[in-house]
């Protein structure tokens, strides 16, 4: 699969939008930007004190964020427990129960922002 391989972050900051500033998360990685979340288009977002309403934090924007980001450590466990089940095992090695609760509990916490 052919992805942007290293750790996915996510910041949340402002950022020239097309035609305005806007505040958001992006989902980066190694400097390069994979996702922008702008939290002016989700409800229940906090002011900013700089730009005002729509340009603050959003629970649910970060949390959308963080499930983008957390992508690639979902599918690495997601291979780790099909080759641990004996579905599937691409590298001929079967990993073993406590390296597949160790990813699957990585994973986990990255899409839950930990």
């Amino acid at each position: 699969m052919n992805y942007t391989k290293g750790e996915w972050k996510v910041e949340f900051g402002t950022h020239n939008g097309y035609d305005a500033m806007t505040s958001g998360y992006e989902v980066s990685c190694g400097g390069k930007e994979i996702a922008m979340l702008d939290t002016c288009s989700y409800e229940n977002t906090k002011p900013d004190p700089e730009y005002g309403d729509g340009h603050g934090e959003s629970n649910e924007a970060k949390a959308n964020a963080h499930l983008i980001a957390s992508s690639p450590k979902q599918n690495e466990a997601l291979i780790w427990v099909a080759e641990w089940l004996g579905i599937r095992q691409p590298n001929g090695e079967k990993p073993n129960r406590a390296d597949v609760v160790r990813i699957v509990k990585e994973a986990l916490a990255k899409a839950e922002g930990k």
